[in-house]
């Protein structure tokens, strides 16, 4: 529908917009420090388990930074819409499952 694809490229660049405003050094990438402070704009109740489940759900080449294709995940990931390949991505990270809603996810490493 061209109207769905309208408001998605709308969404795009708005997260394009919010990507180069994050990535001040101009590197094209955004490390955990800048998405944490990021992320509490957003979630002002985050703690530091949280930040780290969000960035390493998005950092989908484990880089240990954002770019920017990463962050356009960030709509999907923010709205805790989860695919199978996430779920098995995460395990292998060190996250657990705890009940049936992703919001209960654990992280099991250090902080």
């Amino acid at each position: 529908d061209k109207q769905v694809l309208s408001e998605r490229k709308k969404e795009w660049k708005g997260l394009l917009k919010c990507f180069s405003l994050l990535d001040k050094e101009e590197r094209g990438q955004i490390d955990l420090e800048r998405w944490e402070q990021f992320l509490k704009v957003l979630r002002p109740g985050a703690g530091k388990a949280e930040v780290k489940f969000y960035f390493e759900l998005m950092d989908r080449d484990r880089s240990g930074e954002l770019d920017m294709f990463d962050f356009l995940d960030m709509r999907e990931i923010l709205q805790l819409r989860m695919h199978p390949y996430h779920e098995r991505m995460l395990a292998r990270r060190g996250w657990k499952r705890q009940g049936n809603k992703i919001l209960a996810w654990r992280y099991t490493g250090s902080v």
